[in-house]
């Protein structure tokens, strides 16, 4: 929490990411538990704080030409050295898809959060830093 309030104080925001490994979630990301983490932020920070930031998955085709997986998942399984099951990547790992945004948006009107503010939480804030910033 302090760590966000500094990042606040300065104007940043804070992104949550849809890996089910830092949202607490043990098979699933799942929008309850994206939005319970943006509204945590919010109530620290004030939701102009706070934005969504889902790694993007693009499916791969297999080389077999069988069905289409996930490709952040083949390059994770990959690539060991770089996420390493003694760090706490030995469960299995699931990316929240960007389809599932709309899950989001309603879970966040459902704790309270107003129109101006889901705007801001998916990509309004983030734009206000980048045009402060960029110059």
């Amino acid at each position: 929490d302090d760590q966000m309030r500094a990042c606040a104080e300065g104007g940043g925001v804070i992104g949550v990411n849809g890996l089910n490994l830092f949202l607490g979630d043990l098979e699933k990301s799942r929008p309850e538990t994206v939005a319970r983490h943006i509204a945590h932020i919010a109530d620290v920070t004030g939701p102009e704080h706070v934005g969504i930031s889902l790694d993007f998955d693009p499916p791969i085709q297999h080389a077999e030409g069988g069905p289409a997986g996930s490709g952040i998942a083949q390059i994770l399984e990959g690539n060991p050295q770089y996420w390493p099951p003694e760090a706490g990547y030995d469960r299995p790992i699931d990316f929240l898809s960007l389809n599932r945004l709309p899950e989001v948006c309603d879970e966040l009107f459902r704790l309270g959060f107003k129109k101006p503010e889901v705007a801001g939480i998916l990509g309004g804030n983030f734009r206000r830093v980048a045009e402060q910033v960029w110059k």
